[in-house]
């Protein structure tokens, strides 16, 4: 328990506030999604945080290519909870967006 707890603050899961959703958060995390991606034909917005262990920008690479309508933005010195890290330009990227 002591180290799973190290671990999940380490990479800022939030297991450590849902354990009881544990069994739905691997299921989701394990579903590959690429191949439904280029079926998303509505604009949509990733944004990563450079810094992001938890999803890595590589991850929002391979989604802005596979999406025709989407845009990538980076957002840098902010990791997995963007909106924390830097709530000002992602509220300056979502009105824009929006």
């Amino acid at each position: 328990q002591a180290l799973r707890t190290k671990v999940y603050a380490t990479i800022g899961s939030d297991m450590l506030v849902a354990e009881h959703m544990q069994a739905s958060f691997k299921k989701i995390v394990t579903d590959d999604v690429r191949k439904d991606a280029p079926n998303i034909k509505l604009p949509v917005l990733l944004v990563y945080g450079q810094l992001d262990q938890a999803t890595p920008v590589r991850y929002g690479t391979v989604f802005h290519q596979l999406m025709s309508h989407s845009s990538l933005e980076i957002i840098p010195d902010a990791g997995h909870f963007v909106f924390l890290d830097r709530p000002g330009q992602m509220f300056a990227l979502l009105e824009r967006f929006l």
